[in-house]
């Protein structure tokens, strides 16, 4: 349940972000100098590292075993089945549909070589997972040794190389720290409280870096991984927990993958009728964000197929060899002898 309230918040500052827009021509389009703009950009540094680190986290209570290409199975069919659905679907919804943020960038022949909106996680995640099944077989995730330097070497990556953005590597090499922070933290229970005045320590002393001047590369890298671990630290040691939030995680991975429907077709409506207060706008927005996909998700109950494609779900054992009901005589008047299914 603990895990379950991060997920909810991590997915409620994900929606958050796309209804405020990370710049003055997205979402929202307020001016870099409007507050809400500026914390919505400081957020930067806990948002997607947070689901990394929870991501890392789970991974370490279920790792991959010696049928690893069954793991990679499942996370192919979890991670690409939604990017190739869902993630086709939004891109060709951007270049087609008049006030969507991004309409026409990029062209469907180099959809998901560049990266379709939010969905770089999932291709960077998938990249990760394949790291992953390498560093088991090679045992270099083994000790608490071995994983911190596992851990340096990734953040001495993000913060020094250039990689493209293509197939989302650059979001790979952003992800991959705090993946492997999180992996730690369960693995070699390092999520006790007396860690904590350590992980205060380095955010406070990142954070006032961060105000006394501008940051340039590596200095600006390590510090982003440095604030993203400690901040996710310190959540993790809160124990937090609380039913909304709860609620929230318990739908994190469709309200993560289609929330942008939702964001963006509220912000539209709303521009036509005429609405443009912010205390309207927001919490209708992020509620909008946040439901939506939870009724999609419940009307797709009964479409196992269909979850399986938009949302990588594994097939049920009984729609996996299930077979066509039996079609009643006309003549004859008697129950349905599928009902039980």
């Amino acid at each position: 349940m603990q895990i379950n309230t991060l997920r909810g918040l991590a997915c409620v500052l994900l929606v958050l972000f796309h209804v405020v827009g990370n710049n003055s021509a997205s979402g929202l389009r307020l001016p870099a100098d409007h507050w809400l703009a500026q914390a919505n950009a400081a957020l930067a540094y806990l948002r997607m590292p947070l689901f990394a680190v929870i991501a890392g986290y789970v991974y370490a209570i279920r790792p991959v075993g010696p049928h690893w290409l069954t793991f990679a199975g499942g996370k192919l069919r979890r991670l690409l089945l939604p990017m190739l659905t869902l993630g086709t679907l939004f891109g060709l919804t951007q270049m087609a549909t008049p006030g969507v943020n991004a309409q026409g960038e990029g062209s469907p022949l180099m959809m998901h070589i560049v990266p379709v909106g939010h969905l770089w996680f999932l291709q960077a995640m998938l990249l990760i997972f394949a790291l992953t099944v390498v560093l088991e077989r090679v045992r270099l995730l083994d000790t608490l040794a071995s994983t911190l330097l596992v851990l340096v070497i990734a953040t001495g990556l993000f913060a020094l190389a250039r990689v493209p953005h293509y197939f989302s590597f650059d979001g790979a090499l952003f992800l991959l720290p705090f993946f492997i922070g999180g992996l730690a933290a369960r693995r070699f229970k390092l999520n006790g409280r007396a860690g904590a005045a350590g992980a205060a320590f380095v955010l406070l002393v990142c954070l006032a870096l961060l105000v006394d001047a501008p940051l340039e590369r590596p200095v600006d890298a390590i510090v982003r991984i440095c604030i993203g671990l400690a901040a996710a630290w310190l959540l993790f040691v809160a124990r937090l927990r609380w039913a909304p939030l709860e609620w929230v995680g318990q739908h994190s991975y469709g309200i993560f993958l289609m929330h942008v429907f939702f964001t963006a077709t509220t912000r539209i409506v709303m521009q036509k009728l005429g609405v443009d207060n912010l205390a309207v706008l927001v919490p209708l927005g992020v509620m909008a964000g946040v439901a939506g996909p939870v009724l999609v998700m419940r009307l797709l109950d009964h479409a196992p197929w269909l979850r399986m494609a938009l949302l990588g779900e594994k097939l049920p054992a009984g729609a996996r060899h299930a077979k066509p009901a039996p079609v009643a005589p006309l003549h004859h008047s008697h129950p349905r002898q599928d009902a039980g299914r």
